[in-house]
């Protein structure tokens, strides 16, 4: 774990950057970043009574996201698989969803294992912060999704979205519609084999015992999306 005083440095301005910035305010690190000026604005309470701090210097441990030299390189050292992004400008997120938002909806792709951008940040932060090495590892979700599933939860919630913002609502609307039921799917009826992510289990159970444990489920995530996109 880095020491008291020590920094860690996230190289990038991309909305994945972002967030694991906020991450680490959180657990009430030093860090390094561009995007020092407006995230002090935005986190001037947390910062002020907290030992987070903001700043733009060279780090003890660098995290890139935009393919410099750097501790772990994203992309690189960590492969992100579908992602769901807070918004529509992130490099790191899954197409899919913005092809259905212009009408693409032809249904290709079989399963995914959907993951939503603060599980992915938190788990980077939590990595950097104690300057964990990273090498060949991959992160994703746990569950199967079928991309039929995820195509009906989608339009479910675009449809509320942007009926929300035009105050016009259909009565299947404002039907209740229940999350889509957890269950486990086995690996092997799946049609794409899930990513390894024993690596990336086994650093975050040294680093806090925790291990790899997506908090975010796929409506929640979504709705994260949906709302960045609208805004």
């Amino acid at each position: 774990m880095l020491s008291d005083g020590m920094i860690v440095q996230v190289k990038g301005t991309c909305s994945l950057s972002k967030s694991i910035v906020e991450r680490l305010l959180y657990l009430e690190a030093k860090v390094s970043t561009p995007l020092r000026d407006t995230l002090s604005k935005q986190h001037s309470s947390l910062i002020q009574h907290t030992r987070a701090e903001l700043m733009e210097v060279d780090g003890d441990y660098v995290i890139s996201l935009d393919n410099s030299p750097a501790d772990l390189v994203v992309g690189k050292d960590l492969v992100i698989h579908d992602m769901i992004s807070d918004g529509c400008q992130n490099k790191w997120s899954s197409k899919v969803f913005h092809d259905w938002i212009d009408g693409n909806t032809l249904l290709t792709g079989g399963t995914h294992w959907w993951v939503g951008q603060s599980d992915v940040a938190d788990a980077i932060a939590r990595i950097g912060l104690n300057a964990q090495k990273v090498e060949d590892m991959h992160i994703c979700g746990r569950r199967a999704w079928g991309i039929k599933e995820t195509y009906d939860e989608f339009t479910h919630l675009w449809s509320r979205s942007k009926s929300g913002k035009s105050g016009q609502f259909t009565f299947e609307l404002l039907e209740p519609k229940f999350p889509p039921g957890v269950r486990v799917e086995p690996i092997v009826a799946s049609t794409n084999k899930r990513p390894n992510i024993s690596d990336l289990h086994e650093a975050l159970l040294k680093v806090d015992g925790q291990g790899w444990r997506p908090a975010q489920n796929l409506r929640v995530a979504l709705m994260h999306f949906l709302a960045g996109v609208m805004s």
